[in-house]
């Protein structure tokens, strides 16, 4: 199954202040900045340039489906070469969707005579919020989540592919209802998601006439039920880069189209790292196109 990790950068690039309005209430999203950083290849998941109590600052967030070690060190990378770059201070955060060992914050590395460095750093652990203030988010695109929160069922599940009804943009939309059910699939187990769609008519229309959960249907075991959630997301996440992709350069080419249709999911993946951010010949380049 792809990375549900990646399901959140596309969104974080696509909504990046429905992130700033949750994890830094009272600040004001400013814009995203490149998430590549120098030096290196290295990528941070999002970048969002602040206003906050009348100082800007940089929102850095992460996000993590399962442990890593070494986050924390990471988290100081990321701090220097952006500060370097922006001359501005992060705020790092790390938001763990499923539950797993997290590090300790603040964190300390240690030298001979007591601490060398000291980072604070905030940790969002999605199984511990309450689902039913969560539901009560004025960010309709955050609904996605609601299957990872503490208190999470199928009725709020249900809530949340009625909220995401009111999303305006049809592929936006079909997309939000697709990622709320991988969660919810992620959460309940496949067979009592689709069963619980089936039974109710209205969930049903919702969801069912998407091509991702055509997939679903199409399989009855869970090895084929499996292998359409994965094919469906995939389709979702080039859904998604074409719609992000029309918005930043207008009509596409015929010839990107019919290479993004081609792409796997390390294309994708790739692509989706610098999207708001490569030229139109970059990401030729990254569908092969050269």
């Amino acid at each position: 199954m792809p990375r549900q990790d990646n399901l959140v950068k596309v969104l974080l690039q696509t909504h990046p202040e429905d992130f700033v309005a949750w994890l830094q209430p009272g600040a004001t999203y400013l814009e995203s900045l490149p998430t590549e950083l120098p030096r290196e290849s290295l990528y941070a998941d999002a970048l969002l340039k602040i206003l906050y109590l009348g100082i800007v600052y940089i929102l850095h967030l992460e996000v993590q489906t399962g442990a890593d070690a070494s986050m924390p060190w990471r988290l100081l990378q990321y701090m220097g070469l952006a500060g370097i770059r922006e001359k501005v201070t992060l705020l790092p955060k790390v938001i763990y969707l499923f539950p797993t060992s997290v590090p300790v914050t603040p964190w300390q590395a240690m030298g001979p005579n007591g601490p060398v460095v000291t980072l604070n750093f905030e940790i969002i652990r999605m199984w511990e919020i309450p689902v039913e203030s969560w539901l009560a988010s004025p960010a309709i695109t955050m609904q996605i989540f609601t299957p990872l929160l503490k208190g999470a069922n199928l009725e709020t599940f249900e809530q949340a592919a009625n909220t995401l009804q009111q999303v305006s943009d049809p592929n936006e939309r079909g997309n939000a209802l697709n990622y709320l059910t991988l969660f919810a699939m992620r959460t309940f187990g496949q067979r009592l998601v689709t069963q619980h769609i089936k039974e109710n008519i209205m969930l049903d229309s919702f969801i069912t006439e998407s091509e991702w959960y055509q997939y679903i249907l199409k399989r009855g075991t869970e090895e084929g039920m499996a292998q359409g959630v994965a094919q469906g997301v995939v389709q979702g996440e080039k859904t998604m880069a074409q719609r992000i992709l029309e918005g930043r350069f207008g009509i596409l080419p015929q010839d990107l189209l019919d290479a993004l249709a081609r792409a796997d999911e390390a294309t994708l993946d790739a692509l989706a790292l610098h999207i708001t951010t490569d030229t139109i010949e970059q990401v030729r380049a990254r569908l092969g196109l050269v």
